[in-house]
């Protein structure tokens, strides 16, 4: 237990490959995450809008908005215009941040991540 970080379900998610003697249950899992978190740090490259630092051990990513709106406002315009929902950075303690979850198929992700970019040149 010392090892890893706990939270409720984190023992269990632990036990599982040696209960059931298959590991390879979370390494098709870690690589699709880590393919979803290189396509985030691509898309933002291609944009001046948003930036995000290197994605590591993670399911989610911050994106700094490179353009004057408080982080609330931009993710009330993606909800309302497009449907897209976020975190504002407020609740993590980083306002002028966005914060996604990239566990969606890659095809969505790029997708909506196409309309947070257009979204976001639009505030510049």
């Amino acid at each position: 237990l010392l090892q890893m970080r706990l939270s409720s379900p984190a023992p269990f998610q632990h036990a599982l490959p040696r209960i059931i003697g298959d590991d390879s249950i979370y390494s098709g899992f870690n690589s699709q995450l880590a393919e979803r978190a290189k396509a985030i740090e691509e898309k933002m490259g291609e944009t001046s809008a948003l930036s995000v630092n290197k994605i590591s051990s993670a399911f989610y990513a911050f994106l700094k908005l490179n353009f004057d709106m408080k982080s609330a406002a931009f993710i009330s315009t993606l909800i309302r215009k497009h449907g897209i929902v976020a975190v504002p950075g407020t609740g993590f303690g980083r306002e002028g941040y966005i914060r996604i979850v990239f566990l969606e198929d890659k095809a969505r992700l790029l997708a909506a991540l196409d309309t947070i970019i257009s979204e976001a040149e639009a505030s510049l």
